[in-house]
């Protein structure tokens, strides 16, 4: 099905050029698209503390990050988020803003995990 008019004019000017839907990108297309559009959500709320860490994973280390909500107690519940983008898209980077926001809003602490994405890293990675 086409996109409305109205709405592929807004996306062509969003991404500064025709915009492609993602099924018709490369991944790398796709990857640049994900990255573009979380940069136009800028830097996300202020949270208490965003803290970097690496567990220990059976193929090497793997990157996630700790975000402690603004109404921070000394213990918190913990929510585990892996962000969107079909196993191939996406980062911690892309849903930081979103992952601020989820902790701010629901007073928990949110690890974000940085997957290994396919094609790359077939599964299991």
């Amino acid at each position: 099905m086409p996109l409305d008019p109205h709405v592929k004019r807004w996306l062509d000017e969003v991404y500064g050029g025709p915009f492609t839907p993602m099924h018709e990108m490369t991944i790398d297309q796709a990857r640049r698209q994900m990255q573009a559009a979380s940069d136009l959500l800028g830097p996300g709320e202020e949270v208490a503390s965003v803290e970097n860490i690496a567990a220990d994973g059976p193929h090497g280390s793997i990157p996630v990050r700790i975000y402690r909500p603004r109404s921070q107690h000394d213990r918190l519940p913990l929510l585990v988020y892996f962000h969107g983008g079909g196993w191939v898209l996406g980062s911690i980077a892309t849903h930081d803003a979103y992952c601020r926001a989820l902790a701010n809003a629901s007073g928990w602490a949110v690890a974000s995990v940085d997957y290994r994405l396919a094609p790359e890293h077939p599964f299991p990675a």
